[in-house]
């Protein structure tokens, strides 16, 4: 087993009398089933279909959940909830950042369980199973890490595990303009048998008729790694995406890219700053999480 100890930043709890209606209302996945102690990963949604943020919705009590995101912000969160509450009773309090531990291993599940953390989430790190440990002070984080005997990775590591996944990172890589079906989060992330919920007609939309236009692709270089995001054109100067991500590796880097699916495939080469770039794969089709 190996770990990585981060700041889960966004961190929210919404509570009251209407906060479980409320929230399944607005949230991809289905909260139906949830009981306190369970969580579920999914995506918030603007009125066009559009991915505002992601998170985990972790239920503590019958009208008490946090929500966690490992990258998204909080405030951002909080005020597409609040644009949305018109009499429902519902208070939703921004948290300060929650210590975490990734662990990475077909055992993670039950050693979260047994960790004595505040929450387990399903984990998203790649083709090993994974799991995702919520502390409520950095004390204990710590204290869980010490008794693992275990190695911690480093952060290239862990992106590592999720470049050869196809797990896109929200909102850096995917949103906050894209339709969760153009980033292939319409997998995993939404349920198309929850009923209605904000943003749900263009989503469902494009699955059953639609055909994304767009589309996010591993891709390499061998050269200097660029700033990012940075356009990538084709061989004529014509911008056909947007380099989202580079991560550095030992002969180059590898990044993700959302592209023009039909230009790419009329182009007979794609650059970023004059790098010309190989297209490894279509990044959300490399492995099933």
């Amino acid at each position: 087993m190996v770990y990585f100890s981060y700041e889960m930043s966004g961190h929210l709890i919404v509570s009251g009398e209407d906060a479980a209606d409320f929230l399944q209302s607005q949230f991809s996945a289905d909260l139906g089933h949830l009981r306190p102690g369970q969580a579920v990963y999914g995506l918030w949604l603007d009125v066009r279909g559009r991915i505002v943020a992601d998170s985990w919705v972790f239920c503590q009590a019958q009208e008490r959940f946090h929500l966690f995101s490992e990258h998204g912000s909080a405030s951002t969160i909080a005020a597409k909830l609040e644009r949305h509450i018109v009499a429902d009773e519902v208070i939703i309090a921004i948290q300060s950042e929650a210590p975490a531990v990734a662990l990475i291993d077909e055992r993670a599940e039950a050693r979260a369980n047994e960790a004595g953390a505040f929450a387990c989430l399903p984990g998203r790190r790649g083709r090993t199973p994974s799991a995702e440990c919520i502390f409520q002070s950095v004390a204990g984080r710590d204290a869980f890490v010490n008794s693992l005997g275990s190695e911690a990775i480093s952060e290239a590591q862990l992106h590592a595990f999720r470049l050869e996944a196809g797990v896109p990172l929200v909102p850096q890589e995917a949103g906050p303009g894209e339709l969760p079906g153009e980033v292939g989060l319409d997998h995993d992330a939404v349920d198309f048998q929850k009923g209605c919920f904000l943003g749900q007609e263009v989503v469902a939309r494009m699955r059953n008729v639609g055909k994304p236009t767009r589309g996010l692709y591993l891709v390499r270089s061998g050269d200097s790694p660029p700033s990012c995001p940075a356009d990538i054109t084709g061989r004529e100067g014509k911008t056909i995406g947007e380099l989202r991500s580079v991560h550095v590796e030992e002969n180059g880097w590898r990044g993700v890219a959302l592209l023009k699916i039909r230009a790419l495939e009329a182009a007979s080469g794609i650059f970023v700053n004059g790098q010309e770039l190989v297209v490894i794969n279509e990044y959300t089709q490399a492995a099933e999480i």
